[in-house]
């Protein structure tokens, strides 16, 4: 019998010590995390039209459309994003490609970073050509990591010449997000 009791208070501080170590995991990412997006997100709407069943909210300022995606539970992957609210037509192509059927359309990222600050990026879509590239706060180019100093300087382009409505971009997300 005193085996049976010792047995049963092992697992009952077992499940003690799970029971406390996820209450940690969950404030830590919630408080680390999650409660950003949760603020972000108190001055918009649902999206009606969002790709999963929730999650996804959207604002209209000025000019630009700005959407938020919520982190999935425990995990990361939530973002920002401004872009101009034009009509944009995307189509698919025969390979199964996204091509954009206006002239151009800049679209700025910005990701929360636990426990504060940001990242960002851009993605630049002219016709069936898209560019992704991370920048810097100030609009730098963020250097390749392999050294590649010609496709830095080809982003570095790309970013001049968009560097208005990327910068606006920036303004509108400021505004809207209170961003630093």
């Amino acid at each position: 019998m005193k085996n049976a009791n010792k047995t049963v208070v092992k697992l009952s501080a077992l499940l003690i010590v799970i029971a406390i170590i996820f209450g940690a995991i969950n404030a830590v990412w919630y408080f680390g995390y999650k409660k950003t997006f949760d603020e972000f997100s108190k001055a918009m709407e649902e999206s009606p039209a969002a790709f999963e069943s929730k999650g996804r909210y959207e604002l209209k300022k000025d000019d630009c459309i700005c959407q938020l995606k919520m982190p999935e539970y425990l995990g990361s992957g939530g973002y920002l994003t401004v872009q101009k609210a034009i009509n944009v037509i995307y189509e698919i192509d025969d390979n199964g490609n996204i091509v954009n059927k206006d002239e151009k359309t800049v679209i700025l990222h910005i990701w929360p970073q636990k426990f504060g600050g940001y990242t960002y990026g851009v993605s630049v879509i002219f016709g069936a050509e898209v560019r992704q590239i991370n920048i810097n706060a100030d609009c730098s180019v963020v250097p390749q990591k392999n050294g590649n100093t010609e496709l830095d300087e080809y982003n570095t382009q790309i970013i001049s010449e968009n560097s208005y409505d990327i910068m606006h971009s920036f303004e509108i997300a400021k505004a809207v997000w209170m961003l630093e």
